[in-house]
């Protein structure tokens, strides 16, 4: 679901940007990168989206500072109901509240959505 509203303040969320925030709740998933390694994929829910970062809900603890890659389906549906697009992002933890993560974005793009969940977090571009 889409928002313009001012987030709630769930997971600490006072404004620190200067861009616009989005309250937007996908399921999301993530992978976790050291060097050229997977160290860590799970799932999450979105809480808010900007022009430059990302703040998730995990269950798993990640650590500030690592490389992450994030796909979300961006509600955009095929005729069969299925999402025909994901967002995919790339970019870096920057703090951790709780189970609340806040991620950078360094690049993002969006691709065709595979046409059944596959289970597959991501792969590299």
């Amino acid at each position: 679901m889409f928002s313009i509203d001012r987030p709630s303040t769930e997971c600490g969320t006072e404004e620190r940007r200067s861009t616009q925030r989005y309250s937007v709740a996908l399921e999301l998933r993530y992978r976790a990168i050291r060097g050229q390694d997977s160290v860590e994929t799970g799932t999450g829910i979105s809480i808010n989206l900007s022009a430059g970062g990302i703040l998730f809900r995990t269950q798993s603890d990640l650590r500030i500072g690592e490389v992450i890659e994030i796909s979300l389906p961006w509600p955009a549906w095929r005729p069969e109901g299925i999402p025909a697009i994901d967002l995919y992002i790339l970019g870096q933890t920057l703090r951790t509240e709780g189970n609340c993560v806040a991620v950078r974005i360094w690049k993002h793009f969006y691709r065709p959505a595979p046409p059944t969940d596959t289970g597959e977090i991501l792969t590299r571009r």
